[in-house]
């Protein structure tokens, strides 16, 4: 699992790369996130717009740095905007990590904060709570871990945009 905030990195069972340009493409998701406001819970065309094809080719350049890959190995990831409303949680679940046989990982890049809607992992050992730009890879390719998504709380919904990036 990684954890990239503007200024931290943490990463479990993987080695640490540079995420310098992922981290660029969060001001395009900034703008991307207005785009969107309108929707619930939606796929995205990947090659929709500039800023579609931006972040998703930033995942797949990152992906591919994390995991040694070439690019030409990684699908072009596609993109899903879920927003969460007041109320709303997600209980414990796996994404359906096959060993790495196709699904690499799974990337969350959050689009607002919000109270409640924390991603909680190891049994409530460890939460992450959703802030703007924050970035979340779950490695599906050794640790497809339980995780969960708190309640939901106040007026402002989670929303965060998901990508499940696949081998070619």
């Amino acid at each position: 699992m990684l954890f990239i905030s503007c200024t931290s990195l943490y990463m479990l069972g993987n080695s640490i790369v540079d995420v310098s340009t992922l981290l660029e493409s969060i001001s395009v998701a900034e703008n991307y996130n207005k785009y969107v406001a309108d929707l619930f819970f939606s796929n995205i065309d990947k090659t929709e717009n500039v800023y579609t094809k931006t972040i998703s080719d930033e995942i797949k350049n990152y992906v591919s740095e994390a995991y040694g890959l070439n690019k030409s190995e990684i699908e072009q990831p596609g993109l899903q905007l879920n927003i969460y409303l007041n109320g709303f949680h997600i209980r414990n679940h796996r994404d359906g990590g096959d060993g790495g046989q196709t699904r690499i990982s799974a990337v969350l890049i959050y689009m607002n904060e919000c109270e409640g809607g924390e991603l909680v992992i190891h049994g409530g050992e460890e939460t992450i709570t959703p802030k703007l730009g924050r970035v979340v890879m779950i490695d599906l390719t050794k640790h497809d871990i339980e995780h969960a998504v708190n309640l939901i709380k106040g007026d402002n919904p989670r929303i965060v945009l998901v990508s499940f990036v696949n081998k070619s």
